[in-house]
């Protein structure tokens, strides 16, 4: 038998042993509540995720990665949508991290997805219908940075385009700066309002059997939020009329885009987001076309109690002769709704103004108004009306849209889902 002393000496060194851990779980548990407490200080300026997870993304996921800018931080919802994105991406590891804000008490997350090597993802990015268009959608397969895809869509051009696109993107920099090629190769099917219409209109480039585009360009992140893309997009196309010969358009392309968010307790939740884009081709290029396409857009959202207010206003101009694959065109599942394009200007325009208005509510039920007009240089400017009521969510859509007129009503149905 063991001596009452040793007994009761182990008794004190348990209790004082057990008495401490306790203390310093005591002391970590609230140090880690006092931390997180602090924490919600701090305002999400923006959520970066690493390049290669960017072609298989789903949707909704992105959209519920962009409701966290302008929120405060809560280390748990961020612990989340950490353990849902490896989960969704099928990821071998996501690891967030923290970076200084533009402004005190303002954060970056950044959240680095790590995958098994040569891993290859293949999905369809977007489909969808118009009943006047048709089916429209793609597919992308992704590999260490490589994308390939395919796609078919007569939603936003003038003819519908068919074919293959390969581009490969690398990040420098910390994601700051990134350096990218782009290859495409389609193939044109023509409608007939645009054929006719081509033979009433000598000043516009004719019809083209296929056309192939190279585009190496490089993007920079000047501000958080602001990025300047540019590049060069070299394209060849086979003409159809008078007679089939290859010409060229080649141009200088450069994009400003910008992003904000913000939130107010009393107020709601608003995000905006606003480019402009110009593609010049010119003769110094070995160009067979000059011209200058100028477009910019602006897009802003209110969000309390989740409904929402989406506006958006749009407007491009062309100075010089442009090939059809670069006309303006509006009139099919994003922008005038419920008009038929082909109805409006079957060979585009090179001006346009466009103006939308989208209320959504927390049940997933939307209503919209749409306004807008295409036309040509010293022609005269008709602007349209549409309206439509449907069912949105992150990653469906589905409208009964119908252009205002006299005489007669006839409903568009469109749908889509993003993947």
């Amino acid at each position: 038998m063991r001596p009452a002393g040793f007994s009761i000496i182990a008794t004190l060194v348990f209790t004082c042993g057990f008495g401490w851990g306790m203390r310093v779980a005591s002391a970590f548990y609230w140090n880690q509540a006092d931390e997180q407490n602090v924490n919600l200080r701090y305002t999400i300026e923006s959520v970066e995720i690493s390049r290669e997870s960017e072609a298989h993304r789903p949707r909704a996921l992105r959209a519920e990665l962009k409701k966290l800018i302008g929120g405060k931080f809560r280390p748990t919802a961020l612990e989340d949508l950490v353990s849902r994105m490896k989960r969704e991406l099928r990821a071998r590891s996501v690891v967030q991290k923290l970076e200084r804000g533009s402004e005190p008490e303002r954060v970056r997350v950044v959240l680095e997805v790590s995958y098994t090597k040569h891993r290859v993802d293949a999905a369809p990015t977007h489909l969808v219908y118009h009943s006047r268009h048709g089916l429209s959608g793609d597919a992308v397969a992704t590999m260490d940075g490589f994308k390939l895809g395919v796609v078919t869509s007569a939603d936003d051009a003038v003819e519908r385009y068919s074919g293959l696109s390969a581009s490969y993107e690398k990040a420098f920099a910390g994601d700051r700066l990134r350096a990218g090629f782009q290859f495409e190769a389609y193939h044109q099917q023509w409608n007939g309002a645009t054929l006719h219409a081509l033979t009433d209109s000598l000043d516009v480039p004719g019809a083209y059997r296929n056309r192939l585009a190279y585009t190496p360009t490089l993007t920079i992140e000047a501000l958080p939020g602001l990025t300047l893309q540019t590049g060069v997009r070299m394209q060849n196309f086979q003409t159809q009329f008078p007679a089939a010969r290859t010409e060229s358009a080649n141009s200088m392309i450069n994009t400003l885009r910008y992003q904000k968010a913000w939130e107010d307790a009393g107020f709601g939740r608003q995000t905006l987001n606003a480019d402009y884009s110009l593609r010049a081709a010119t003769k110094m290029l070995s160009s067979d076309y000059a011209y200058a396409r100028h477009q910019w857009a602006l897009n802003y959202l209110f969000e309390r109690d989740k409904n929402q207010v989406v506006t958006e206003f749009s407007g491009g101009a062309i100075n010089g002769q442009a090939p059809l694959f670069d006309r303006f065109v509006l009139g099919n599942t994003s922008t005038l709704r419920g008009w038929d394009k082909y109805a409006i200007a079957p060979l585009g325009g090179n001006r346009m103004m466009y103006g939308s208005i989208e209320f959504r509510h927390r049940s997933h039920l939307a209503a919209f108004y749409d306004t807008g007009a295409v036309w040509d240089r010293g022609r005269t400017m008709e602007i349209r009306h549409s309206a439509g009521i449907g069912i949105r969510s992150p990653s469906f859509f589905c409208f009964i849209a119908i252009p205002l007129r006299e005489g007669r009503l006839e409903p568009q149905l469109m749908t889509g889902v993003n993947f």
